[in-house]
């Protein structure tokens, strides 16, 4: 008897262990590999911007403005343009072998989205070829940052602001403070923001999220860049103005009123307003300031090759420049890809 249930309980438990192995396999196919220290997003001036540009490991992932800002991927040239998803997307983030975004709703799209007003309604995450994507929190997301292995987001109910913290799965969800923050500044594991009350330079240290004042100002959209952190002073006039950290003092870039800026490639990019509002930049010591473009222009993304822009109230038209030049023209080759 016992020797003709010997056959029936070894095959049951290789079955049993069969199953558990599959089971751990497409687990661990599941998660997200664990990045290196120092990992962030994306930079701080084009989360700033909107987060419509997002260049990692030599390729570009953008929202194409030709084709409802949905996802599209290309190389740092420009060149081998194609569409990853047919979602609108903003707030792009990559690191590792994924992508991270904003989805809002629209009505171009196929993918289920949600129908929540005013905002992009889900934070998720997707593998670089547009694959695999999954919702990680969904509600009325305003800004949010990838810091080595964790989310920073920050959603409202329209009636209260959360700063989540959440693991790149989206497991190990923590609410960190009610208080509205940009977490899109980052560098070597600090997050520096404006202080929503006082409004002073203050740096969150995100291995212990405990959070520490720099100095005091009305500061709108700092950035970390170097050995200085750039904002816009609200108490002056909007102007450009950078605070060195070394030396513990500020400096004024420029009086100009500035709406919009970005920092990268050695140069501030930033869009001033007036009687004539023009696209500007200068270096990042605040020389050679040189106008671009005249007129009124926003969503400023710095890639290592090109800078890209838009019109205000035009958004379905795309403009590139390389960095430092005076010139810049329409990015046509965005649009062509969407009639391939």
């Amino acid at each position: 008897m016992k020797k003709r249930h010997f056959p029936v309980i070894v095959i049951t438990v290789l079955l049993i262990l069969t199953v558990l192995l599959i089971g751990i396999i497409l687990h661990l196919q599941g998660r997200v590999k664990p990045n290196p220290a120092g990992t962030v997003g994306n930079s701080a001036g084009n989360l700033y911007n909107g987060g419509l540009f997002c260049e990692h490991e030599g390729m570009v992932y953008f929202a194409n403005p030709y084709d409802y800002n949905t996802l599209y991927a290309m190389d740092i040239t420009g060149d081998n343009i194609r569409k990853l998803r047919n979602v609108s997307v903003q707030n792009l983030l990559a690191a590792g072998e994924h992508l991270y975004f904003f989805r809002a709703s629209t009505s171009n799209t196929s993918d289920n989205v949600f129908t929540t007003v005013g905002a992009p309604t889900a934070l998720n995450r997707c593998r670089l070829d547009g694959s695999d994507s999954k919702s990680l929190k969904t509600g009325i997301v305003l800004s949010a940052q990838l810091v080595d292995n964790h989310l920073y987001i920050m959603l409202t109910d329209n009636k209260e602001n959360i700063l989540y913290k959440t693991d790149t799965n989206g497991s190990h969800e923590s609410e960190l403070t009610h208080q509205y923050i940009q977490p899109v500044s980052a560098e070597n594991g600090v997050i520096y923001y404006s202080d929503p009350f006082e409004h002073s330079l203050t740096a969150l240290d995100t291995s212990t999220d405990t959070a520490t004042r720099v100095f005091s100002g009305n500061i709108w959209s700092p950035t970390k860049y170097g050995d200085y952190v750039y904002y816009i002073d609200a108490d002056n006039n909007y102007s450009l103005n950078r605070y060195i950290l070394s030396q513990k003092k500020a400096e004024i870039l420029t009086t100009e009123r500035v709406d919009f800026y970005n920092v990268g490639n050695g140069y501030i990019y930033y869009q001033t307003s007036g009687k004539e509002p023009c696209l500007k930049f200068m270096t990042t010591e605040g020389g050679s300031p040189t106008t671009l473009a005249v007129g009124a222009f926003r969503n400023i993304h710095l890639t290592s090759t090109y800078v890209y822009f838009r019109q205000y109230g035009v958004d379905d038209v795309l403009y590139r420049s390389y960095p430092g030049s005076g010139s810049y023209s329409e990015f046509s080759a965005a649009k062509a890809a969407v009639k391939e």
